[in-house]
């Protein structure tokens, strides 16, 4: 009579085979969960970048170098400006933001690399915010802007960078030229 089951070698070749098996599988899903990571902040960086600098160029095309501090800039990591509000009783435009003339606008990078949009009272110097904060863009490293003298081209450089989940850097640098319309 035969007996009916496994023999030691048998059994371990059956566990071998499934301990093999079972660390590919767990390979193929970690390899992709970093894929997907890595697709993901890779993702963030980019729309981060590129909305941060939509938002800036949006509002700085209306502006004039006029109604730049300080101008002319080289490589400055802030800017404040003033916008079209309106026009006074000549026809002239008068400037200002968010509907008041003594305010102005400032764009500037905080420690939790936020590129933030400031009111600001009293227009150019004024440190004191007063029609709140907004957030533009997260993970920004640095933002640069510069207008040469004689110039209605302001160019602005704009470094965005996050780490995924596994210490990997992604960066996105965008730069754009903005026509001073006013």
């Amino acid at each position: 009579m035969k007996k009916k089951g496994l023999t030691l070698f048998e059994a371990l070749v059956v566990v071998i085979i499934f301990t093999i098996l079972f660390g590919l599988v767990f390979e193929i899903l970690a390899t992709g969960r970093r894929s997907g990571d890595i697709g993901t902040t890779l993702q963030d960086v980019q729309v981060q970048a590129k909305q941060g600098l939509e938002n800036m160029i949006r509002e700085l095309y209306e502006s004039s170098t006029s109604h730049i501090y300080p101008s002319p800039l080289t490589n400055s990591a802030n800017i404040t400006f003033q916008v079209p509000i309106g026009f006074d009783a000549d026809g002239e435009l008068i400037w200002g933001a968010e509907g008041v003339q003594a305010q102005g606008i400032r764009y500037s990078i905080n420690d939790q690399q936020q590129l933030l949009r400031e009111i600001i009272n009293p227009y150019p110097t004024g440190g004191a915010v007063e029609g709140g904060t907004k957030v533009l863009a997260n993970f920004v490293q640095s933002v640069l802007f510069s207008l040469p003298p004689s110039s209605n081209t302001l160019t602005i450089s704009l470094i965005s960078t996050k780490e995924s989940l596994s210490w990997q850097s992604f960066s996105s640098a965008l730069t754009s030229a903005v026509y001073l319309r006013n």
